[in-house]
């Protein structure tokens, strides 16, 4: 009999328990990218599988994409950094470093920028300090309209400006 935990179970040949085969499935394509609802979108890996095995992956790349960061000072990590990256019709906005709970999309510069992917089309829109890391290197409000500002910078470099 064929063990039920097995990945690729095994299967009598005509009933002859003795006589094992590997039993083989339909290829299989799986989208397979970060787990965090952040991410989502922002990497995204195609991977195609005979079984257990990975047959080929591909990476769908951005029409445009662009991440800025501004550093801290003393040692050059990202006090807040902003990824902007657009596919087809989809487009995402991570903020890193910022944010107390981790990474975060900002849906409403999401929203603006496709109607129309400009940094002008930024202008006027802004973040919540609520829920943003505040210390001795920035406060929430500082971080806030960092935020802003590299969003833009990042959105120009996308587009080659």
């Amino acid at each position: 009999m064929s063990d039920p935990e097995q990945k690729n179970p095994v299967a009598p040949i005509n009933g002859n328990a003795g006589a094992m085969e590997e039993l083989h499935t339909p290829p299989m394509r799986l989208q397979f990218g970060p787990s965090h609802p952040a991410t989502h979108g922002v990497l995204r890996l195609l991977l195609e599988l005979d079984g257990e095995i990975i047959t080929k992956v591909s990476f769908p790349l951005p029409k445009k994409a662009a991440y800025q960061k501004f550093r801290n000072q003393a040692s050059r990590y990202a006090l807040v950094g902003v990824f902007v990256g657009k596919r087809g019709s989809e487009l995402r906005v991570a903020v890193t470093g910022a944010g107390a709970d981790g990474v975060f999309r900002v849906p409403t510069f999401e929203e603006a920028l496709k109607k129309r992917f400009s940094p002008k089309s930024l202008e006027g829109l802004t973040v919540s300090a609520e829920g943003l890391n505040s210390d001795i290197h920035g406060s929430a409000e500082y971080r806030a309209h960092l935020i802003g500002v590299l969003a833009r910078r990042a959105v120009a470099e996308a587009m080659g400006k």
